[in-house]
């Protein structure tokens, strides 16, 4: 049996371009990890962390892209630790 987390968060900021205004949404698959175990909970960050960068990115590589960019990654990190009832890794 397959588990997978489906996570979605809100944008913290506005933006000006019309894909900041959606709400991205990641999936992390987690059969293969025992998350009681430092080692896993690393590969399941790793894994939070990249599926964050692939859907917060956007086109533009202004200044205020590169920020919204962030602050999607970081409000989908944070839920994605919680669904699993730990902190996020530092």
């Amino acid at each position: 049996m397959k588990k997978t987390l489906i996570l979605a968060a809100a944008l913290i900021a506005t933006s000006a371009t019309a894909n900041a205004q959606s709400t991205p949404t990641i999936t992390v698959d987690t059969a293969d990890l025992d998350l009681t175990t430092v080692d896993d909970q690393q590969r399941f960050d790793e894994r939070v962390q990249d599926a964050a960068v692939r859907a917060c990115r956007t086109p533009d590589r202004d200044l205020g892209a590169r920020h919204l960019e962030l602050a999607c990654r970081d409000n989908l990190r944070t839920p994605a630790w919680a669904a699993i009832g730990h902190k996020p890794a530092k």
